[in-house]
């Protein structure tokens, strides 16, 4: 019987003495496998590790990070009073991350910072950072910051009227992206820039706020006799005193965390025996403490998405306790470009931007109070104007509202009432001043509880209610029905 023809795809056994022999196609099944499986086991490896290492790093900070830090506070004995000489919000927007995402929010950071000052033995400047804050955060605004981080300080500058000049700083790279690009919304046709300005720029708030809320008397520092050229916020150490270890969780996270770590250092380290996998898969474990600089980037090498996701994670587990003290000329955005949002510096300078107001003596000790002070500051200024200024401020009100520019109007509700009512108006101001009353008496701009001065936002709109212009009154009346039940909103939980 002859014997078949050799098949290249199934060869023979080897007989005795050969060495085996493969074939082509089994070679490249081999790569192909080896290295489709490995692209495909990388990124599970990385979420193994992003999973293990956000518990591992919660456990450290509520644990042994705690008692570091109140170590590492206790040399700072002096006590010594400063002063804020320069005060901004350094926004750094992280491009490399964004991709093709237009949702440029929840990629861009702020974080206040200040310059102190001091006088004296030991005087001298020293730059801050606080606590930094993600712009994806709908609540966080600029106008009302008075801490920079617990217990620590912050204010902006004043200018002659009390109201707070806050500034934001940012590299040119970033701005002129923002500029160039749309907003992320798309029911906003304007710039990432524009959308950025309309946010933050709420006059009405920074005034309630700075004349219910006076600047801070002093910057409490505290000194290390030994390093006394580098001194400390005194409420930040203080803080970093008394926060007590939580050892639940510090005791109970390391037990998930580990086995996540092991089951990702697994994946990646499979060609070694199992010792050798438990060894070198936890010597990483001791640099726990510096993760939050290397360990995204080491990450970033299995996936970019899990290195930038674990890098978030890991600067947002305690960031109460980030703050940062520098050479102001190193603190963060010193140098950057430069947005300002003073009452005269946006986009409301043409309406309440254009009046200058004395500061309340004594300052106002609520925002209704301050609410009430601004809104008959307003009214008397209003009312020396001659009738075209009045017109035109008028008419300014109404084309802000139709942009949706509704952080100033408020305040000119009285004023507007007492233009249209006054038999000596004339016909242009009291149409220009029934027309912004007709566009301010909408739902959508009424009070809600949990608002600054809302007392006297309702009571306001309560005053128009006598208005003999149904188109007004009719309005202003639901407004403060819809007002009066709405309900408080539930308290933020603080990270």
């Amino acid at each position: 019987m002859a014997p078949s023809p050799p098949d290249p795809e199934h060869p023979p056994d080897p007989g005795p003495g050969e060495q085996p022999r493969s074939g082509l196609g089994e070679y490249v099944r081999g790569v192909v496998l080896g290295t489709v499986l490995g692209r495909m086991m990388m990124p599970l490896a990385a979420g193994y590790l992003v999973i293990g290492a956000m518990l591992l790093a919660l456990a450290w900070n509520y644990g042994p990070q705690r008692l570091v830090d109140a170590k590492s506070a206790a040399p700072y004995t002096i006590r010594k009073e400063g002063r804020i000489v320069e005060s901004w919000v350094a926004l750094e927007l992280h491009r490399e991350e964004m991709g093709e995402s237009r949702n440029w929010t929840a990629f861009a950071r702020a974080t206040p910072c200040v310059v102190v000052e001091t006088e004296g033995e030991w005087g001298g400047t020293r730059a801050f950072c606080g606590n930094p804050h993600w712009l994806h955060e709908r609540r966080f605004a600029i106008h009302d910051l008075r801490e920079m981080a617990p217990g620590v300080p912050f204010d902006f500058k004043r200018d002659e009227s009390g109201f707070a000049m806050p500034e934001i700083r940012i590299e040119k790279k970033a701005l002129d992206y923002l500029a160039s690009n749309p907003s992320q919304s798309v029911f906003y046709k304007g710039s990432a820039l524009d959308e950025l300005r309309k946010r933050f720029d709420r006059p009405v708030e920074l005034a309630l706020v700075s004349w219910s809320q006076p600047p801070p008397r002093s910057f409490p520092l505290q000194l290390d006799p030994e390093r006394p050229s580098e001194p400390m916020p005194a409420g930040y150490l203080d803080m970093r005193r008394t926060r007590a270890p939580e050892w639940f969780p510090a005791i109970v996270a390391p037990i998930f965390g580990l086995a996540f770590w092991l089951a990702g250092m697994n994946i990646l380290l499979s060609g070694l025996v199992p010792v050798g996998r438990i060894v070198v898969g936890l010597l990483p474990l001791l640099a726990l403490p510096w993760w939050g600089e290397y360990l995204p980037k080491a990450i970033a090498h299995l996936s970019v998405e899990a290195g930038t996701g674990i890098k978030n994670i890991l600067g947002d587990i305690d960031t109460e306790a980030r703050l940062v003290a520098s050479e102001p000329a190193q603190a963060l955005m010193h140098d950057g470009m430069r947005l300002g949002f003073g009452m005269q510096e946006g986009l409301y300078a043409d309406t309440i931007g254009r009046f200058r107001f004395r500061v309340t003596h004594p300052v106002a000790k609520t925002p209704d109070a301050a609410l009430a002070a601004l809104t008959k500051a307003i009214a008397d200024v209003t009312r020396g104007l001659g009738q075209e200024d009045r017109a035109e401020l008028f008419v300014n009100l109404t084309r802000d509202r139709k942009a949706e520019l509704t952080q100033a109007g408020l305040a000119f509700l009285p004023a507007a009432k007492e233009a249209l009512m006054d038999p000596r108006s004339g016909e242009e101001l009291r149409r220009a001043a029934r027309r912004f009353l007709v566009s301010w008496t909408d739902t959508s701009l009424g009070p809600l509880r949990g608002q600054l001065a809302f007392d006297e936002r309702v009571k306001l709109f309560r005053d128009l209610t006598d208005i003999p212009v149904d188109v007004i009154a009719n309005p202003a009346t639901w407004i403060v029905q819809h007002a009066e039940e709405s309900e408080e909103p539930k308290p933020r939980r603080r990270r």
